[in-house]
């Protein structure tokens, strides 16, 4: 129950921009759109996420993992999508430093 809540709220955080979490500063520098340093809660948040999407644990993100963790209810498009925002370096997956830039630029 709770990765299928972990997946709810980074189909927000990714597709819609919403806000997950909020708490105290981890002093890594990473800013969220508005120029907020991120929380040690927040970013702990989006690290898990990633996690839980890494279904191999090789460190990187691919197609294959999205479309199981969505249990094939994505659309091809928003995949597309997904990579083509995310994956900075064009290698076909997305890192956790790649995810957390990501995330950190649709929060809202």
């Amino acid at each position: 129950m709770l990765v299928l809540r972990r997946l709810l709220v980074t189909v927000c955080v990714l597709l819609l921009g919403t806000s997950i979490a909020s708490g105290q500063s981890d002093g890594s520098g990473k800013k969220d759109s508005v120029g907020r340093e991120l929380s040690s809660d927040e970013l702990e948040e989006y690290k898990k996420d990633f996690i839980d999407f890494d279904l191999n644990a090789d460190g990187h993100i691919d197609a294959q993992e999205i479309r199981i963790a969505f249990k094939n209810d994505i659309h091809p498009r928003e995949l597309y999508q997904f990579f083509f925002d995310v994956d900075q370096d064009d290698s076909g997956t997305v890192t956790m430093e790649e995810y957390i830039d990501y995330a950190i630029t649709v929060e809202g």
